[in-house]
């Protein structure tokens, strides 16, 4: 681990299952990341980055306002709607969502044959360093 001044930053890198995973399996995933999480020093820069293999849709921005913006996939799924959990209790923000980027620069899963586009890789930041 690096200091830093005035504050130390801990990234995690995260590779949720992907759909052909049974739901024990990603919520032992989560469980693994949360007690990560719980390790960190309450002071530091909290960034968690990574391929969550969930869609986050703009149906949820309503719901989880602040948790997530308006740039990201039309619905969202369960297991979306199990990140946006994950990250309204650690009080993060997923902010990839929140920047006007252009759908070709936003999807980060191509479907074979190139049909379907989806963001699932996000970045979630403590929301006291938003905008930093």
């Amino acid at each position: 681990m690096t200091e830093a001044a005035p504050f130390n930053i801990t990234i995690i890198q995260a590779y949720a299952p992907t759909t052909d995973h049974e739901d024990e399996e990603v919520e032992d995933f989560y469980n693994e990341v949360q007690k990560t999480l719980n390790e960190v020093p309450k002071k530091d820069i909290i960034v968690v980055q990574g391929d969550w293999n969930a869609k986050i849709g703009e149906d949820a921005q309503e719901d989880w306002e602040g948790t997530c913006g308006q740039y990201c996939n039309q619905a969202t799924n369960d297991r979306g709607l199990r990140l946006l959990e994950f990250t309204k209790y650690n009080d993060l923000k997923i902010m990839n969502t929140f920047g006007p980027h252009k759908p070709s620069r936003r999807w980060t899963w191509h479907s074979p044959g190139g049909e379907y586009h989806n963001q699932i890789d996000y970045i979630l930041i403590k929301r006291r360093f938003q905008s930093s």
